[in-house]
């Protein structure tokens, strides 16, 4: 009723053809869409809800053709571009896909975001070497953005050169008038190297630089925390990160943490139980911290069912990581250990794992 009789945008036009498909007309869904297209040609909207409808009934051809009709009129949109490329690659056109990326990349050279796409693009398709090229040019082009450079230390990660990704990022993070984004990368990249001196380092030069960066006190709070290092100036750092950023996971996760290697059981219960509900909060690793917290508290039952909630959070659709198979590994001794414990004694068990 309100596509009838207030059909006076595109919103309009989607909201009768979903309705239509709800009620089993597809054909009268693709009609309103196709007039809808007509009427708006310059409807992102509209050309992505058409694009959705042929993915969704398996019309992968059409929904390349239906897209590039909607990137004549909008040569310049990202989402539309993208579409396109999701088509041509599920229609196994890896090379139109390349030529697409690289047309769309080239007609604004000092778009981040289109170059990101198609460099993603080439090394999504085992083209390193023409990223590289690509990247070299965008360098030569323009020798003082510094995203280039950044675009490439991707690269070079992504394609497991991390010595040349780490020699770039020197150069970046150690400029006269360094950007903190670069040293946190600079310092990510030696904490996966292995380099812990290094990577601590880093992170109190962007902590001299921006004493109240959160993410900078978050990480190395937790660093601390994990190693019941510094946990008074560890937990100063986790309540600065929470106060800046209170719905962000990690940080309330850091906080509860901290608490917990303080023996402050309570505090850390408050603070996992919040993280848990905030978005990203639902998985295993925070389970197990809520977990393990419960159980030192002595409720028992309530640790078993957080471990247990945690592992079917881990069920993989497909292999588990390395980090994930540690998790699960967790998981399971606690698991055994309580169920043992409660059916030797009839109860839970209340001494701590």
């Amino acid at each position: 009723m309100y596509a009838v009789n207030f059909q006076t945008d595109s919103r309009s036009v989607i909201f009768a053809a979903v309705n239509a498909e709800r009620h089993g007309s597809v054909a009268e869904a693709h009609k309103l869409l196709s007039e809808g297209a007509r009427r708006y040609p310059m409807s992102q909207r509209i050309a992505m809800a058409i694009w959705q409808e042929d993915i969704g009934h398996h019309h992968i051809a059409q929904s390349a053709k239906d897209i590039r009709l909607a990137l004549a009129q909008m040569p310049d949109n990202p989402a539309l571009t993208s579409a396109l490329l999701q088509s041509l690659l599920a229609l196994r056109q890896p090379q139109q896909a390349m030529s697409a990326a690289r047309a769309f990349a080239g007609r604004q050279l000092r778009s981040r975001s289109r170059q990101a796409m198609y460099v993603d693009m080439l090394l999504n398709l085992h083209q390193a070497q023409t990223a590289e090229k690509w990247l070299s040019k965008l360098a030569t082009a323009m020798p003082h953005q510094r995203w280039v450079s950044r675009l490439k230390v991707e690269m070079l990660e992504r394609i497991k050169r991390p010595q040349q990704a780490l020699a770039l990022l020197k150069v970046l993070a150690h400029e006269p008038e360094p950007r903190v984004a670069d040293i946190l990368a600079l310092a990510d990249l030696r904490y996966e190297q292995g380099d812990l001196t290094a990577y601590v380092m880093e992170m109190k030069r962007i902590l001299a630089i921006e004493p109240t960066h959160a993410e900078a006190n978050n990480d190395l709070a937790y660093f601390w925390a994990q190693r019941h290092k510094h946990l008074a100036k560890s937990l100063a750092m986790a309540k600065l990160a929470v106060r800046e950023y209170p719905r962000d996971t990690a940080s309330r996760d850091t906080l509860g943490w901290i608490y917990y290697r303080l023996g402050q059981f309570r505090g850390a219960l408050k603070e996992f139980r919040i993280a848990v509900t905030l978005p990203g909060g639902e998985n295993a690793a925070e389970f197990l911290h809520l977990g393990d917290t419960l159980h030192k508290l002595n409720q028992n039952s309530f640790a078993l069912h957080s471990w247990e909630h945690g592992i079917d959070l881990l069920k993989p659709t497909g292999g588990l990581s390395r980090h994930e198979k540690e998790l699960r590994a967790r998981l399971v001794k606690r698991i055994a250990r309580e169920k043992k414990f409660q059916a030797l004694d009839g109860l839970p068990h209340g001494q701590g794992l």
